[in-house]
């Protein structure tokens, strides 16, 4: 029985066809496509691919990149042996074959065709061809890379040197507040080491009345403000406060927060300058202040002696001219009064006498004026002897006692027992005195205190000078009368009750003794004289 090209049944399955399933036409087309595959994928990798024969270490096929990174022409590399050619490594220290070692995308080196080392990454693996076992090595030059990374690592060791060696404080933040960096100057300048910095939070280090400030930045920056100035206080890990000046802003990755950047510069020298400055400043206005009000005061001192000066001449030929009436009146009513009194009283007489008598009280009243005058004209001369002042003025006070008790007037004594004696008229300084105290008391009819001081004054490059100072509760001056009440005849008190001479005499007799008197006044609030006297008189 001939054999059957039919294909054979068996129970439960079903033989294939192998003349049907097994296509050679077909099976050559899928390998000649799988090869062209490969090929191509060969030829252009950016990856260098040596096959080389693992046992005699023979270069039998390189792609076009490594044909260019060795450097010659690909007739020049295959046939060559590994070592010592492109592999570093000698003749029976080969890594894989030798050594055993497992090389997958590992550093090594590559040696070119005209000797230059370059750094790769190379991973090799193994297969048979043709019944013999091969290396395929694949590698890729990092040379680019590792240029970049070491001049990514230089930039970042330049802005490390900068950051650490600057003077200012640089600190980096996180949005929670903890801190990511802080440099040099930062530390030195703060006080804590890198383990309590690690524990600390940016709100830990602001000074309590700069809280809320700083947190109103802090959000600001956190939403994408960038703040180029500010000024800020932090405190030290010893308790100092810090003023700090500088920027503020942050660094966003996908659009999310990741830490601020600030830069700030220590204020704190700068600040007290400021203030000292300041301080300064207020120190030299108040010291102008003074000295335009000094020399307001000597500028109205200078005129008030002027006037004087004026005024006493033209009262010194007046002075004069009534003063020989008055005398001759004086002796014409001596004469009438015995004419009168030589006849027999009679009523009428007795009126006439009356009228006498009037006439020469009114006439020895202004004989008494007139004196003043010539006195205030002529400044009378002085006798210049050692006196104590405070004496002085206990003497006058004992004299006005009784007045002061009379007006309900309390008077405050507070004598400096150490003062030296002064050259001065005894008799004079009390008139001077006596004259003051009666314009206080007269100013305090309902009662009131003055207060009496002396003290010794002692200036800067001056001799020292002896201080009187008077002060009343009384009614006080008005402004526009202390410019007056030195003048002759000025006086606000009624017909009268003093012909306004009392404080212009002492006028007289103060600058006689080379001295200066001078009175402050607010209305309401009393006034306050004040008598400088020097201790010698030029004279002498």
């Amino acid at each position: 029985m001939a054999p059957s090209n039919k294909p054979a049944k068996s129970k439960g399955m079903t033989l294939p066809n192998l003349d049907s399933a097994v296509d050679p036409t077909r099976i050559a087309g899928l390998l000649e496509e799988s090869r062209q595959y490969l090929a191509t994928i060969f030829a252009t990798v950016h990856d260098g691919i040596l096959v080389i024969d693992a046992e005699t270490h023979t270069i039998v096929d390189a792609n076009p990149r490594a044909v260019e990174l060795i450097g010659c022409s690909r007739e020049k590399i295959i046939g060559v042996t590994c070592h010592n050619f492109v592999c570093p490594a000698d003749t029976g220290n080969c890594p894989i074959t030798d050594l055993g070692q497992t090389v997958d995308s590992s550093k090594r080196t590559l040696l070119k065709a005209n000797g230059e080392v370059i750094p790769i990454t190379k991973t090799v693996a193994s297969i048979t061809l043709r019944g013999r076992l091969h290396l395929v090595e694949i590698f890729l030059d990092i040379s680019g890379w590792e240029r970049t990374e070491e001049s990514l690592k230089e930039s970042e060791d330049r802005c490390r040197d900068l950051f650490e060696n600057a003077n200012d404080l640089i600190q980096s933040v996180d949005p929670k507040g903890h801190f990511l960096y802080v440099n040099r100057a930062w530390k030195e300048t703060m006080g804590y080491t890198d383990e309590e910095i690690a524990r600390l939070r940016v709100f830990d280090i602001i000074a309590p009345t700069c809280q809320d400030h700083c947190l109103t930045i802090f959000q600001r920056v956190m939403s994408g403000e960038s703040i180029r100035r500010v000024e800020v206080q932090f405190v030290a890990k010893d308790g100092r406060q810090i003023d700090l000046e500088g920027s503020v802003n942050c660094n966003f990755v996908d659009g999310k927060p990741v830490a601020t950047r600030n830069i700030f510069r220590d204020i704190t020298e700068r600040k007290l300058v400021e203030k000292e400055r300041e301080e300064w400043n207020r120190t030299l206005e108040r010291k102008v202040e003074e000295k335009t009000r000094h020399l307001k005061e000597a500028q109205a001192k200078l005129i008030q002696s002027e006037k004087m000066a004026a005024l006493s001449e033209v009262i010194s030929g007046a002075s004069h001219e009534l003063n020989n009436p008055l005398a001759g009146i004086l002796g014409a009513i001596q004469l009438l009064r015995r004419s009168t009194l030589s006849k027999p009283i009679e009523p009428a007489l007795m009126d006439e006498i009356d009228v006498l008598e009037n006439i020469e009280s009114a006439a020895t009243r202004c004989q008494k004026i007139v004196e003043d005058l010539i006195r205030f004209s002529t400044q009378a001369r002085c006798f210049f002897t050692q006196v104590d002042i405070n004496e002085v003025l206990r003497d006058t006070l004992g004299a006005m006692v009784a007045q002061f008790t009379q007006t309900a007037i309390t008077v405050s004594w507070q004598p400096n027992p150490a003062l030296p004696r002064i050259e001065g008229d005894f008799v004079k300084l009390f008139e001077v005195f006596a004259n003051v105290l009666q314009n206080a008391a007269s100013a305090m009819p309902d009662g009131g205190t003055i207060e009496v001081a002396t003290r010794l004054l002692k200036a800067y490059a001056k001799p020292p000078q002896l201080v009187v100072t008077i002060r009343d509760t009384g009614c006080g001056i008005p402004a526009h009368n202390l410019g007056k009440i030195f003048d002759p005849f000025f006086t606000t008190k009624p017909v009268g009750k003093g012909p306004g001479l009392g404080l212009t005499v002492s006028y007289g007799i103060v600058k006689k003794h080379n001295g200066d008197i001078e009175v402050k006044s607010n209305v309401g609030k009393g006034a306050k004289v004040t008598i400088t006297l020097p201790l010698r008189q030029p004279s002498s």
